[in-house]
């Protein structure tokens, strides 16, 4: 149900109850889960992985993937920079970090295949970067 109000204009129209809003808002959030859900497990298929890096903080952040591709426990932190540094050839790691630097100071994107290693330090393939 709901309730009748006068708008400033004098028409009057019904407003939804608390409980009907609520409603909504939950089958908004079951389809954002969902939808979050189909992302992750076309990620997952594709071997596509994400991460963020936030400067202001030093906080990065893996999604599983990233963690799957390069033989790290997901259940675990992010590796620290030198850790995350090992997982990559000295020149892969110098190449996106040139590129990180570029895109900060200049708002341009940027896009490389790097070359990686595995925790085991067997090659992990050639993941694309893109931010």
């Amino acid at each position: 149900m709901g309730e009748i109000v006068a708008s400033p204009n004098s028409k009057m129209s019904r407003v939804p109850s608390r409980s009907a809003q609520v409603g909504a808002l939950s089958d908004v959030e079951l389809s954002l889960y969902e939808r979050e859900r189909e992302l992750e497990e076309a990620r997952r298929i594709a071997r596509l992985g994400t991460w963020r890096w936030v400067k202001a903080t030093d906080t990065l952040t893996w999604s599983r993937e990233v963690f799957e591709i390069y033989g790290c426990d997901p259940e675990q932190p992010v590796p620290r920079r030198e850790a995350a540094q090992r997982l990559m050839p000295p020149d892969s790691w110098e190449r996106i970090s040139a590129a990180i630097q570029h895109a900060f100071a200049t708002g341009e994107p940027y896009r490389w295949t790097l070359r990686c290693c595995t925790r085991a330090g067997s090659s992990g393939g050639s993941p694309r970067a893109a931010g």
